[in-house]
């Protein structure tokens, strides 16, 4: 959910007024696809409840909100800040600590639940605050570099004032 809500506030605004008309027929899609996915899981004998219906309907829906502002960030920085996809996601750790992290909360319960979390997200924190700024902030000088040098000095200098 966090993915969708980033993605579509970006769209939101960066996009021309075009795209955002694009955008409300992708909308209107991904309602029809909540429909259908709602109306297919709840006819389907999958002996699954209807709440679980429509979080999976909620799912497929979200999933094509995605793909259409996920497409368009995509798209605006290859133009603007031309830099990999596998440069900005987190790094491997993270996503491996965030696994384990999710598979011990669903073993646990109740007040449990909330430490678990905290504790995680606290070790997480710990151990990958350092070497994860390092690397966005050396991704993002190699980018500026590769830039016009007279437009990327200025911003160079921003970046290195904001640190």
């Amino acid at each position: 959910m966090s993915l969708n809500g980033l993605l579509e506030a970006f769209h939101a605004s960066s996009a021309s007024p075009g795209q955002i008309a694009k955008q409300a027929r992708w909308m209107i899609a991904s309602s029809g696809a909540f429909a259908v996915g709602l109306w297919v899981l709840s006819g389907a004998k999958l002996g699954i409840s209807t709440e679980q219906c429509l979080v999976y309907a909620s799912c497929l829906s979200m999933i094509m909100r995605i793909i259409y502002a996920g497409n368009h960030a995509r798209q605006y920085f290859e133009k603007t800040l031309p830099i990999s996809i596998t440069e900005i996601l987190p790094h491997s750790t993270i996503l491996a600590i965030a696994a384990v992290g999710a598979a011990v909360v669903r073993r646990l319960e109740g007040l449990q639940v909330l430490l678990g979390t905290g504790g995680f997200g606290l070790i997480t924190l710990i151990a990958l605050y350092v070497p994860s700024r390092v690397e966005v902030s050396l991704t993002i000088d190699m980018s500026l570099r590769n830039r016009d040098s007279s437009s990327s000095a200025g911003i160079c200098r921003e970046l290195r004032n904001y640190r």
